[in-house]
């Protein structure tokens, strides 16, 4: 069960996997639960140095209208079933880090996901890696197999991928 998939997509070259493989995370052996509520729950990992903290939080919020703020209308939609289950959920991924640059200082970063999913669309895991596989598709230029020359772009504030 689970949407179907329409990317408007042209397939490139080339059709093989990429090399931005997920780093493996160990939750039992590094991490230890910091904070825990109904809805959010921060896990800080106790392999780092106490002064260069890993914290990874992770949120969930119920969505009224998954269509507010999009340009769909449910109620004009030909292809909206009758009935259709507004209702969705908000699923937020953070990472937050320490990193030693070049120079010796310490510096945060972080990044994070937010997955935001109609449940009248009946989403599946398979479907939310597929959706997070498509995001992360978009840190690669055409037909490279590393995203280095996108990322570098993007770092230096340019947006448009170079065949644009």
């Amino acid at each position: 069960m689970g949407w179907s998939t329409a990317y408007c997509n042209t397939a490139t070259s080339p059709a093989t996997v990429r090399d931005l493989d997920p780093e493996p995370v160990n939750w039992g052996a590094d991490f230890r639960v910091s904070k825990e509520t109904g809805s959010e729950a921060i896990f800080t990992n106790i392999s780092c140095p106490v002064d260069k903290p890993e914290t990874i939080r992770v949120a969930f919020a119920e969505i009224k209208d998954v269509f507010k703020g999009t340009p769909i209308d449910p109620t004009t939609n030909a292809l909206a079933p009758t009935g259709i289950v507004s209702r969705g959920c908000s699923v937020l991924v953070q990472l937050n880090m320490v990193v030693t640059g070049e120079d010796s200082v310490a510096y945060p970063v972080s990044a994070h996901l937010v997955l935001k999913l109609p449940y009248g669309a009946a989403p599946s895991a398979n479907n939310v890696a597929e959706l997070v596989q498509r995001l992360t598709g978009t840190l690669y230029d055409t037909g490279e197999t590393t995203p280095d020359t996108r990322l570098e772009g993007l770092i230096r504030g340019a947006m448009t991928p170079p065949d644009l």
